[in-house]
């Protein structure tokens, strides 16, 4: 949750369950697949994100976006449950009601132990290295929603002129 989201958890301390953890972030928007996947990763079994009333609709969407990849990465990997979770509320009684639509998901047998990098690449590298060694379901391949920004490039090789823009 962001300050706004703090403001709202404080009217009433019991809209969050005991297996909740509040932490405040600068800004909903600064949540992304380098937070959500090496949270479970280290052993959360569920992130939730409190987004206020008055989150900026493009940010929310993104936010969607990116949990909606973790989703796809951790269901191919074999973790059953839904593990990303976005509550938009405007007061505690709506969290609550919220939580308590969530049924909790279980964690991770092994919890990751490396360094969570400053680098967002590095950062979700390690906890998908670290997550599908612990999978339910070995696989090589996950295929992501449209639009992701991770997969490979397909280069035609009969019009390739050596400009190496593929690689950057």
């Amino acid at each position: 949750h962001d300050a706004q989201g703090a403001d709202l958890l404080l009217d009433d301390a019991a809209a969050l369950p005991a297996r909740a953890l509040p932490l405040e972030t600068w800004h909903v928007a600064a949540i992304g697949l380098d937070l959500l996947l090496p949270a479970i990763a280290f052993g959360a079994s569920q992130v939730v994100v409190l987004a206020s009333p008055g989150a900026d609709r493009e940010y929310v969407a993104a936010l969607r976006s990116q949990m909606a990849i973790g989703e796809t990465v951790l269901q191919g990997l074999g973790f059953v449950g839904t593990r990303f979770a976005l509550i938009e509320a405007a007061d505690a009684h709506a969290i609550a009601r919220a939580f308590a639509a969530l049924a909790p998901a279980p964690a991770i047998a092994a919890p990751a132990t490396f360094l969570l990098s400053n680098d967002k690449r590095t950062a979700i590298e390690f906890a998908v290295e670290h997550l599908a060694r612990e999978a339910p379901r070995k696989v090589d391949e996950i295929a992501l929603p449209a639009g992701s920004p991770f997969g490979q490039v397909r280069v035609d090789a009969s019009k390739c002129t050596m400009c190496m823009a593929c690689v950057g």
